[in-house]
Protein backbone atom coordinates (compact mmCIF):
# COMPACT_ATOMS: atom_id res chain seq x y z
CA UNK A 1 0.00 0.00 0.00
CA UNK A 2 1.37 3.56 -1.00
CA UNK A 3 0.47 6.52 1.46
CA UNK A 4 0.29 9.16 -0.54
CA UNK A 5 0.69 13.49 0.56
CA UNK A 6 -0.23 15.65 -2.53
CA UNK A 7 -1.84 19.58 -2.48
CA UNK A 8 -3.57 20.58 -5.73
CA UNK A 9 -4.01 24.04 -6.90
CA UNK A 10 -6.69 25.34 -9.75
CA UNK A 11 -3.57 27.59 -11.77
CA UNK A 12 -4.64 31.16 -12.81
CA UNK A 13 -2.30 31.37 -15.44
CA UNK A 14 -0.75 27.84 -16.97
CA UNK A 15 1.54 29.94 -18.76
CA UNK A 16 4.10 31.14 -16.15
CA UNK A 17 4.35 27.75 -13.95
CA UNK A 18 6.43 25.60 -16.42
CA UNK A 19 9.87 28.61 -16.15
CA UNK A 20 9.48 28.47 -12.47
CA UNK A 21 9.84 24.98 -12.62
CA UNK A 22 12.58 24.56 -15.20
CA UNK A 23 14.73 26.38 -13.07
CA UNK A 24 14.41 24.16 -9.30
CA UNK A 25 13.30 21.09 -11.11
CA UNK A 26 13.41 18.65 -14.07
CA UNK A 27 10.90 17.37 -16.71
CA UNK A 28 10.24 13.66 -16.81
CA UNK A 29 7.11 12.68 -18.96
CA UNK A 30 3.94 14.06 -20.49
CA UNK A 31 0.97 11.63 -20.68
CA UNK A 32 -2.37 11.35 -21.54
CA UNK A 33 -4.73 9.50 -18.72
CA UNK A 34 -8.40 8.15 -18.91
CA UNK A 35 -9.84 7.43 -15.21
CA UNK A 36 -12.80 5.10 -15.54
CA UNK A 37 -14.42 5.51 -12.10
CA UNK A 38 -16.68 2.82 -10.62
CA UNK A 39 -19.10 2.28 -7.55
CA UNK A 40 -19.32 -0.98 -6.61
CA UNK A 41 -22.83 -3.56 -6.00
CA UNK A 42 -22.94 -3.03 -2.42
CA UNK A 43 -22.87 0.56 -1.89
CA UNK A 44 -22.18 4.24 -3.95
CA UNK A 45 -18.98 5.88 -3.47
CA UNK A 46 -20.76 9.28 -4.30
CA UNK A 47 -23.43 9.14 -1.66
CA UNK A 48 -21.07 11.14 0.74
CA UNK A 49 -20.85 15.16 0.43
CA UNK A 50 -17.09 14.05 0.08
CA UNK A 51 -15.91 10.80 -1.27
CA UNK A 52 -13.24 9.17 0.60
CA UNK A 53 -13.70 5.84 -1.49
CA UNK A 54 -12.77 5.19 -5.25
CA UNK A 55 -12.55 2.61 -7.86
CA UNK A 56 -10.61 3.36 -11.36
CA UNK A 57 -9.61 1.78 -13.54
CA UNK A 58 -6.22 4.14 -15.29
CA UNK A 59 -5.44 4.02 -18.80
CA UNK A 60 -1.55 6.23 -19.51
CA UNK A 61 -1.34 6.51 -23.11
CA UNK A 62 -3.29 3.68 -24.21
CA UNK A 63 -0.06 1.32 -22.95
CA UNK A 64 -0.21 0.96 -19.29
CA UNK A 65 -3.33 0.31 -17.76
CA UNK A 66 -3.98 -0.23 -13.59
CA UNK A 67 -6.65 -0.86 -11.09
CA UNK A 68 -6.97 0.99 -8.40
CA UNK A 69 -8.75 1.76 -5.39
CA UNK A 70 -8.43 4.69 -2.99
CA UNK A 71 -9.29 5.68 0.28
CA UNK A 72 -9.00 9.13 1.29
CA UNK A 73 -8.47 10.07 5.13
CA UNK A 74 -10.07 13.28 6.26
CA UNK A 75 -9.16 15.43 9.31
CA UNK A 76 -11.99 16.31 11.89
CA UNK A 77 -12.50 19.21 9.76
CA UNK A 78 -13.37 17.21 6.40
CA UNK A 79 -10.40 18.50 4.64
CA UNK A 80 -8.04 15.69 2.92
CA UNK A 81 -4.92 14.51 5.47
CA UNK A 82 -3.81 11.67 2.80
CA UNK A 83 -4.56 8.89 0.62
CA UNK A 84 -4.11 5.09 0.65
CA UNK A 85 -3.69 3.31 -3.00
CA UNK A 86 -3.93 -0.14 -3.66
CA UNK A 87 -2.95 -0.46 -7.52
CA UNK A 88 -2.29 -2.84 -10.02
CA UNK A 89 -1.10 -3.56 -13.24
CA UNK A 90 -3.81 -5.13 -15.59
CA UNK A 91 -3.38 -5.99 -19.21
CA UNK A 92 -6.28 -6.06 -20.75
CA UNK A 93 -8.39 -3.46 -19.25
CA UNK A 94 -11.40 -4.51 -21.78
CA UNK A 95 -11.72 -7.44 -19.80
CA UNK A 96 -11.68 -6.29 -17.02
CA UNK A 97 -14.37 -3.78 -17.46
CA UNK A 98 -16.21 -6.42 -18.61
CA UNK A 99 -15.61 -9.09 -15.68
CA UNK A 100 -16.87 -5.31 -13.42
CA UNK A 101 -20.10 -5.28 -15.25
CA UNK A 102 -21.34 -8.85 -14.75
CA UNK A 103 -20.72 -8.04 -11.17
CA UNK A 104 -22.87 -5.28 -11.78
CA UNK A 105 -20.69 -2.60 -10.70
CA UNK A 106 -21.45 0.58 -12.71
CA UNK A 107 -19.49 3.56 -14.15
CA UNK A 108 -19.32 6.69 -12.18
CA UNK A 109 -17.88 9.21 -14.99
CA UNK A 110 -14.65 9.33 -17.11
CA UNK A 111 -11.89 11.99 -16.20
CA UNK A 112 -9.11 12.65 -19.42
CA UNK A 113 -6.66 14.60 -18.48
CA UNK A 114 -3.24 15.42 -20.36
CA UNK A 115 -0.49 15.45 -17.37
CA UNK A 116 3.08 16.75 -17.27
CA UNK A 117 5.26 15.24 -14.93
CA UNK A 118 8.49 17.22 -13.14
CA UNK A 119 10.63 16.21 -10.18
CA UNK A 120 11.74 19.06 -7.92
CA UNK A 121 14.19 17.72 -5.19
CA UNK A 122 11.59 16.19 -2.82
CA UNK A 123 8.73 16.87 -4.56
CA UNK A 124 6.90 15.39 -7.89
CA UNK A 125 5.25 18.34 -9.66
CA UNK A 126 2.26 17.07 -11.88
CA UNK A 127 0.68 19.55 -13.71
CA UNK A 128 -2.85 18.63 -15.89
CA UNK A 129 -5.02 19.81 -17.96
CA UNK A 130 -8.49 18.34 -17.10
CA UNK A 131 -11.14 18.17 -19.80
CA UNK A 132 -14.20 20.40 -18.55
CA UNK A 133 -12.33 21.36 -15.41
CA UNK A 134 -9.13 23.50 -16.77
CA UNK A 135 -5.60 23.36 -15.22
CA UNK A 136 -4.26 22.02 -12.02
CA UNK A 137 -1.01 21.62 -10.08
CA UNK A 138 -0.62 18.63 -7.85
CA UNK A 139 2.38 18.87 -5.43
CA UNK A 140 2.82 15.35 -3.84
CA UNK A 141 6.07 14.66 -1.35
CA UNK A 142 8.09 11.45 -2.65
CA UNK A 143 8.66 10.14 0.85
CA UNK A 144 7.98 11.36 4.28
CA UNK A 145 9.53 14.55 5.63
CA UNK A 146 8.17 13.93 9.10
CA UNK A 147 5.30 12.69 9.48
CA UNK A 148 1.94 13.61 7.56
CA UNK A 149 1.26 16.83 9.00
CA UNK A 150 4.94 18.15 8.61
CA UNK A 151 4.68 16.73 4.99
CA UNK A 152 1.64 18.36 4.33
CA UNK A 153 3.31 21.71 5.55
CA UNK A 154 6.64 21.40 2.86
CA UNK A 155 3.84 20.91 0.86
CA UNK A 156 2.53 24.35 1.41
CA UNK A 157 5.95 25.73 1.68
CA UNK A 158 7.42 24.62 -1.41
CA UNK A 159 4.24 25.87 -2.82
CA UNK A 160 4.50 29.55 -1.57
CA UNK A 161 8.31 29.36 -2.91
CA UNK A 162 7.21 28.91 -5.99
CA UNK A 163 5.12 31.84 -6.08
CA UNK A 164 2.69 30.52 -8.26
CA UNK A 165 -0.79 32.14 -9.12
CA UNK A 166 -3.47 30.21 -8.26
CA UNK A 167 -7.24 30.81 -7.55
CA UNK A 168 -6.88 28.24 -4.18
CA UNK A 169 -6.88 24.85 -3.01
CA UNK A 170 -8.98 21.50 -4.69
CA UNK A 171 -10.49 20.08 -1.66
CA UNK A 172 -11.79 17.49 -3.65
CA UNK A 173 -10.53 15.53 -6.85
CA UNK A 174 -11.58 15.64 -10.20
CA UNK A 175 -14.00 13.13 -10.41
CA UNK A 176 -16.23 14.94 -7.88
CA UNK A 177 -15.24 18.50 -9.07
CA UNK A 178 -16.41 17.21 -12.53
CA UNK A 179 -19.60 16.01 -11.22
CA UNK A 180 -20.63 19.14 -9.33
CA UNK A 181 -19.85 20.83 -12.75
CA UNK A 182 -21.93 18.60 -14.89
CA UNK A 183 -25.15 19.30 -12.36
Amino acid sequence: MNIEIEICVKLENFDEVKPQLEKIGKFIKKIHQVDTYLNPPQRDFMSLERPVEFLRIRNNNNQDFSFDYHYCHRKEDHSKSHTAELEISISDPTVLKKILESLDFKEIATVDKTREVWECSDFEVVLDFVQELGYFMEIEAKKDLGGIDQTRKACHTFLKELNIQHSGFSTQGYLSSLLEKRK
